[in-house]
């Protein structure tokens, strides 16, 4: 009994993250193309979309105390990274899917939450 205890510690708040998901028969895996997955998969319980904001400072010659010599250049570049999120909730008895897709790619598959007993859907993950 302490095992299966032990063994269910893991699951409370950490997300584990898989290479496929299952939808009835058929696979998807890592790379493939969000349309894909969606006629795949069907339509996710829930959809979730976010922009990621990257900058990064390029400065080239070095600054002398206050004074900048004449090659003393600064450039900032923004890169906006859009990640769109599917949520399949796979039943009581599984749990919450979350299928993380940047430019278009299946980025990442991890489970979220436990399932909930309205879902009558078949999926699940490796």
């Amino acid at each position: 009994m302490l095992l299966l205890v032990l063994l269910l510690l893991p699951l409370e708040g950490s997300a584990f993250t898989y290479q496929y998901f299952w939808c009835g028969s058929a696979r998807v895996a890592i790379g493939d193309a969000l349309s894909s997955v969606a006629l795949t998969c069907g339509n996710p319980d829930h959809k979730e979309k976010d922009v990621l904001q990257e900058s990064t400072t390029n400065i080239t010659g070095a600054p002398n105390g206050r004074n900048r010599p004449d090659n003393y250049t600064e450039s900032t570049e923004t890169k906006n990274t859009s990640q769109i999120h599917f949520f399949y909730d796979c039943g009581d008895f599984n749990f919450v899917y979350k299928l993380t897709f940047e430019n278009s790619k299946l980025k990442e598959i991890s489970s979220i939450s436990k399932g909930t007993a309205n879902s009558s859907r078949n999926c699940n993950a490796q």
